[in-house]
């Protein structure tokens, strides 16, 4: 994409109209729902419409890293964590759940010692995926105690998660070989996990 496509050009030449703003929040929000429905609706056009928002402010970390998180959940890994690294050197003060996905990035390359340092990174609870990226990596790297602390918080925040596991992954994670590796490192970490 250069300066020169539609969006890039409208916004350049107007960056504080409030219609680009407003159509750049339309546009995430159908993104992250096609985003958790990409089986339905098809990851080319889910990346065709992330591109089109991110076209619309280039220049914002937090908008550059928000469209990376959704790439790279939406199985395009290179193209995300490209984005999510830019947004985090912009801002050394970014939402830490960016290292979420440079978490799943370096997950499904299988370098776990990696997906680790990220998911470490985070340094809060962000609901009950910090337990399970944590259960899943600490499973992979055969550090079983951790790996099962994780997973009993993991099933405390939500005692049928070993249950629905898969269902859970897919909605966010759409490459099905990454989902079927996270599901392998809840394996070691304990969990029961149906499917």
């Amino acid at each position: 994409m250069t300066r020169d496509d539609p969006p890039s050009r409208a916004r350049v030449l107007s960056p504080l109209d409030r219609y680009s703003e407003i159509l750049f929040g339309l546009i995430m929000a159908l993104s992250f729902t096609c985003a958790l429905s990409v089986a339905e609706t098809g990851q080319a056009e889910v990346r065709t419409m992330l591109v089109a928002a991110l076209a619309l402010n280039r220049h914002s970390p937090n908008y550059v890293g928000t469209i990376g998180y959704l790439l790279v959940g939406a199985g395009e890994f290179e193209c995300g964590e490209a984005l999510v690294r830019q947004a985090i050197a912009w801002n050394p003060c970014h939402p830490k759940w960016f290292h979420h996905a440079l978490c799943a990035f370096h997950y499904q390359r299988g370098d776990y010692e990696r997906a680790w340092a990220e998911a470490a990174q985070v340094g809060f609870q962000v609901g009950f995926w910090d337990s399970a990226i944590k259960a899943a990596v600490l499973g992979k790297l055969g550090r079983i105690s951790e790996a099962e602390a994780a997973g009993g918080e993991l099933l405390a925040k939500i005692p049928d998660f070993d249950r629905r596991a898969r269902d859970i992954a897919s909605r966010t994670m759409k490459s099905a070989d990454l989902v079927d590796d996270f599901l392998d490192g809840l394996r070691k970490a304990g969990l029961r996990i149906d499917g």
